[in-house]
């Protein structure tokens, strides 16, 4: 016997619970504090990405392992792929599986992107959701 299906029909409240709480939400949001908060956050993720879409076009170049002289080439089809895959929104990447791929082919490489740089591991610098 099939189980009866249940239907959320959302949360209810008052009109006025929901006018009173609009406001509330529209005044906090119109503060320039607010504004401060959503331009910071921004920031945060856009360098998130910009560091996330480094290190996987770094992985791939390492995972092709090319010969030093198609470097060039690897470089610019890294580059390419990187640039179709990591897209925010773009739903072709799953952060957190892609966090954890990239992370194993990375490691394989080796090698620093810059002399003395100090790196976390890959998987802890991205950021594992849409943004």
């Amino acid at each position: 016997m099939p189980e009866a299906r249940i239907f959320s029909r959302g949360v209810w409240a008052g009109a006025t619970t929901i006018h009173r709480i609009r406001a509330e939400v529209e005044a906090e949001r119109s503060t320039t504090s607010f504004a401060k908060k959503k331009e910071t956050g921004a920031n945060r993720r856009e360098k998130a990405q910009a560091d996330c879409v480094e290190d996987f076009q770094d992985a791939e170049v390492a995972f092709l392992a090319f010969h030093p002289q198609f470097a060039n080439l690897a470089g610019r089809l890294a580059k390419a792929v990187a640039d179709h895959a990591t897209l925010v929104g773009s739903g072709t990447v799953a952060r957190t599986t892609w966090d954890r791929a990239i992370g194993r082919v990375a490691r394989g490489g080796g090698e620093e992107r810059r002399a003395g740089a100090r790196r976390r591991p890959f998987a802890s610098r991205c950021i594992s959701r849409r943004h």
